[in-house]
């Protein structure tokens, strides 16, 4: 294998490293802006699918939960 060729190889794996951490911060992103929506709207810290409060510590972990620890749980 030329040094070319193995050069070319790395740069490819880490640009697709890249375009995966780019994906990820876009999806964080966009949760954090749903949490900024949610608490213009009041919603914030409310469980999307059982109605109840999402627990303090969960949300100083997880900013932008969208459900409570029991109902992530359920979801498993």
């Amino acid at each position: 294998m030329s040094s070319d060729f193995h050069e070319q190889a790395v740069e490819l794996e880490d640009y697709d490293a890249v375009d995966a951490m780019e994906e990820s911060e876009i999806r964080e992103l966009e949760m954090i802006e749903n949490a900024l929506d949610w608490m213009k709207k009041g919603t914030f810290g409310t469980c999307q699918s059982c109605g109840k409060a999402i627990h303090e510590a969960r949300i100083m972990a997880i900013p932008y939960s969208t459900v409570c620890i029991q109902c992530a749980e359920k979801k498993r």
